[in-house]
């Protein structure tokens, strides 16, 4: 199992680079649960890691709101193997029961891995830690100024603390 990593970003771009590198170790199935306060970057770090497997940076928002957002990747702007990136945001929920009528079972199986050629990142995945397999990418951000951030890149047998 790879050691948990730690990066210093001064600026945006390197955000971004290290957005990047998460895509280039996804799998079909795999989920990132990303942790953060809110304001520390973590609909900026989806954006870039969305690019990097293929979709378009636009496209990409918050789904704080509706809390799910699929993104499906055209074949011509796969980079990887990854079909569908799967972006929830569970911010707003209770707890796994508010699940149900979001068609989380559509989207994921019974051991809490997205479903088929996708890959999932969730933003406050604490609210619905039940609903989340163990199989898990921890990726924490800590703001350390106003454009600083820590990024902590962690497996699930690392999970990060307080987060």
């Amino acid at each position: 199992m790879p050691a948990p990593q730690t990066f210093d970003c001064p600026d945006l771009d390197a955000t971004l680079r290290v957005a990047a590198r998460v895509a280039a170790s996804l799998t079909p199935g795999c989920v990132i649960a990303l942790h953060g306060p809110m304001g520390a970057g973590k609909t900026t770090f989806v954006r870039g890691l969305a690019a990097a497997l293929g979709v378009a940076p636009a496209l990409v928002s918050s789904p704080t709101f509706v809390v799910i957002n699929t993104y499906p990747i055209a074949p011509a702007a796969r980079k990887a193997n990854i079909d569908l990136l799967i972006h929830v945001d569970a911010y707003r929920l209770s707890g796994s029961d508010d699940l149900d009528s979001l068609g989380w079972e559509r989207l994921f199986d019974e051991q809490g891995r997205a479903r088929g050629n996708a890959a999932a990142i969730i933003e406050w995945p604490q609210k619905i830690a039940a609903a989340i397999g163990r199989d898990v990418t921890h990726v924490k951000i800590t703001p350390v100024g106003e454009s600083s951030r820590r990024i902590e890149w962690n497996t699930a047998a690392n999970p990060p603390a307080n987060g």
